[in-house]
């Protein structure tokens, strides 16, 4: 079991490569908690790195919590 905590920028396009390595990691050691940093708090909507990490777990029924202890209950969104 294992806790991973993900930040990053705002301009991260590159969904699959991101989707990708978080497979790779998952299929290593047993994510069980996706914390990120919750960017979205500080300077408008909710994008990039940190957003689409989240969308990755949830798709995946991966807890995940954002920066502060607060729990992201938003459904996962398709990555295109």
């Amino acid at each position: 079991m294992m806790r991973i905590v993900v930040t990053g920028g705002r301009d991260f396009i590159d969904v699959p490569l991101l989707w990708c390595r978080l497979g790779e990691a998952h299929s290593l050691v047993d994510i069980t908690l996706l914390i990120d940093g919750a960017s979205d708090d500080v300077t408008g909507p909710y994008v990039g790195f940190d957003y689409w990490s989240t969308q990755w777990a949830l798709a995946r029924f991966i807890r995940c919590m954002l920066s502060g202890g607060r729990r992201s209950n938003s459904q996962p969104e398709n990555a295109s």
